[in-house]
């Protein structure tokens, strides 16, 4: 969105062996404001799930987006491909994306209350000071 020369596009895909994963990447000073897209299948099963994207230890909320022909500039929630931005920082940041979902039933069983399921990853970004 920001009309770079040179648009950065990252895809972490999600663990078959571990819940939790962590990486880090250098970015350049222009590429100072990030928009973060978590692709949350469990979303589209009808499962209850939370999800939690924060910045710098600051809890981001989903950005609305504007569909295109859309009447009046209506916003529009893609199911399972939520739209965070955030604005990093020169030095080192940190981004955390958590998911966490309940435990489906088991077939022909009865589900126990309470019961669920996450994954976690944390993106370490350099920024480089401009």
């Amino acid at each position: 969105m920001l009309n770079l020369p040179h648009p950065l596009n990252f895809t972490i895909p999600a663990s078959k062996d571990v819940t939790q994963q962590s990486l880090t990447i250098t970015l350049p000073s222009t590429h100072h404001y990030l928009q973060i897209v978590p692709y949350v299948p469990v979303a589209l099963t009808g499962r209850l799930y939370r999800l939690f994207v924060t910045v710098n230890n600051t809890r981001m909320l989903e950005i609305t987006r504007l569909v295109n022909g859309a009447q009046g500039g209506e916003g529009v929630k893609e199911k399972g491909k939520p739209l965070f931005e955030g604005k990093l920082s020169p030095g080192v940041n940190r981004i955390e994306v958590e998911a966490i979902a309940e435990v489906p039933a088991k077939k022909g069983g009865k589900k126990d209350g309470g019961e669920v399921e996450g994954e976690k990853c944390t993106i370490f970004v350099h920024l480089m000071r401009g």
